[in-house]
């Protein structure tokens, strides 16, 4: 078996953080750091916020990662869109100053500025609606611009064999389009780029300035 390098949180019940109270939120994270150190046998440093709701509407959020043990965070999506996303937030790697006065190091998810639109390119369902051609467009772009293309992917979505659950058309579509194709355009991505993990970026320095 492998040895495991590097895990992160993605919180335990999997609820944004927009429809809970701060107390809730801090049970949530600490719960699943636990497990995961406990289960996995190595320190989680970093998490990303189910549904990238760690938005401005819980500025909280930011020091109660940092006070339980966080130290990266990678749920800021600089995208506008209905239930996630801030628009108006950095795209390259950087330090969030918290009102603590600590630092904790941000790595937003990949996107393309292209003709005044933030086109997002960090995988997910991303990853499967857009044509694959847009997808490395996109990632070159954001690598051309010596910054590094934070790219993410769920399991489920190389399961073609998955149960097909009644929903209505859009969630069908956002959940179930192109999952046949999914693997192989990861292998194509994997081929064609190299990637490494978060604990490398911050050992080299990628994050930015405080």
């Amino acid at each position: 078996m492998a040895k495991v390098t590097e895990i992160a949180s993605h919180g335990y019940w999997h609820q944004r953080i927009t429809t809970i109270s701060e107390v809730q939120f801090r049970e949530d994270i600490r719960r699943a750091k636990g497990t995961l150190e406990d289960t996995a046998g190595v320190v989680v440093n970093g998490y990303r916020a189910p549904s990238f709701s760690l938005t401005d509407a819980v500025p909280w959020a930011l020091d109660v990662l940092y006070s339980e043990g966080h130290r990266y965070d990678s749920s800021r999506f600089p995208i506008a869109r209905p239930g996630y996303g801030t628009a108006v937030g950095e795209r390259t790697p950087h330090f969030l100053r918290l009102s603590s006065g600590e630092s904790l190091a941000e790595y937003p998810p990949a996107v393309w500025p292209l003709l005044g639109m933030q086109i997002p390119v960090a995988g997910g369902g991303w990853f499967r609606q857009f044509p694959e051609r847009l997808i490395h467009m996109g990632l070159s772009a954001v690598l051309e611009g010596c910054q590094p293309a934070v790219f993410y992917i769920h399991p489920w979505e190389i399961d073609v064999e998955q149960p097909r659950i009644p929903v209505g058309l859009t969630t069908r579509i956002r959940h179930y389009r192109n999952l046949r194709v999914t693997e192989q355009r990861l292998r194509s991505l994997l081929s064609r780029w190299r990637f490494t993990s978060f604990a490398d970026m911050m050992t080299t320095g990628v994050a930015g300035q405080t």
